[in-house]
């Protein structure tokens, strides 16, 4: 079956400053030699305690966290910001305002991200 997204030697640390003029830091490994392939037609999820890695993974296949090392290709092709623009993240968590409508939500989202005409699209 192809390979629809493949992470190879995935690796994130986040470095620590603190004290005077950031004279002390500690690094810390958010992630570490994470590897793994995902089908198509497979549904994938990432499984683990807190503090092991899980929201760092997929902040980076968003786009939203650089990597420090590791491959990703998706449909074979190398992980691009192309790819990023063609794909949506959908968490447990949501940040909407229960107080407002959903086309009142997504139209503060819309206007947040600049989106061109962006009524007619909330409207479609």
């Amino acid at each position: 079956m192809a390979v629809v997204l493949d992470v190879h030697g995935l690796k994130k640390n986040y470095i620590i400053r603190k004290g005077f003029l950031w004279q002390k830091k500690s690094v810390i490994e958010a992630v570490r030699d994470v590897s793994f392939r995902v089908r198509k037609h497979e549904t994938f999820g990432l499984l683990g305690p807190n503090g092991a890695g899980k929201t760092t993974i997929v902040n980076i296949l968003a786009g939203i966290v650089t990597k420090d090392a590791g491959e990703i290709t998706v449909f074979g092709k190398p992980y691009s910001a192309e790819t990023r623009e063609r794909m949506n993240v959908a968490t447990a968590y949501n940040n909407l305002l229960d107080f407002l409508t959903v086309k009142q939500n997504l139209m503060i989202y819309a206007r947040m991200y600049n989106v061109r005409d962006a009524s007619a699209r909330v409207d479609a």
